[in-house]
């Protein structure tokens, strides 16, 4: 009886340690100018008056990426997207515009998993780098009036 106690104790700890795998990188205009091969982000006003965005995440594949947009009104989330991709590709470029009215709240995640074969399945193992990105950070303050910089 003592055994399946410590045993399921242990189990208890593993399991709870793997919720530690997730790593968090807040990506900052300092960041992507200090890593250049890793980072690129580039925004520019559309004619009907969004703001575009261009993200360019390196990775050594092959990775498995979930793009997550969540445009927000404050604290109201008005749009939430969810995009996986398995990805062989050294270079993953990423496309999503904002009203400039929501860019202040609104926040863009690359989670990004290494991947192993499973049966001839590409399979994501535990463990993801959740890249955060506001976008409101890299908008030049020429194309934001002074209501979208909160």
């Amino acid at each position: 009886m003592r055994a399946l106690f410590v045993a399921s104790a242990l189990c208890l700890v593993a399991s709870s340690s793997a919720v530690a795998l997730t790593v968090e990188q807040r990506i900052t205009p300092e960041y992507v100018r200090s890593h250049p091969n890793e980072f690129s982000v580039s925004v520019a006003k559309e004619e009907n008056g969004l703001l575009a965005f261009t993200v360019v995440l390196a990775l050594k594949p092959p990775r498995y990426v979930v793009a997550h947009l969540e445009v927000r009104d404050g604290d109201r989330t008005l749009v939430e997207s969810h995009t996986p991709v398995f990805t062989r590709n050294a270079r993953n470029t990423f496309h999503f515009s904002i009203a400039p009215e929501y860019v202040a709240a609104s926040e863009f995640i690359l989670g990004a998993s290494h991947v192993a074969d499973s049966g001839g399945e590409a399979v994501p193992l535990p463990g993801t780098i959740q890249y955060r990105i506001r976008p409101v950070e890299f908008v030049p303050a020429k194309l934001l009036t002074s209501r979208n910089r909160r």
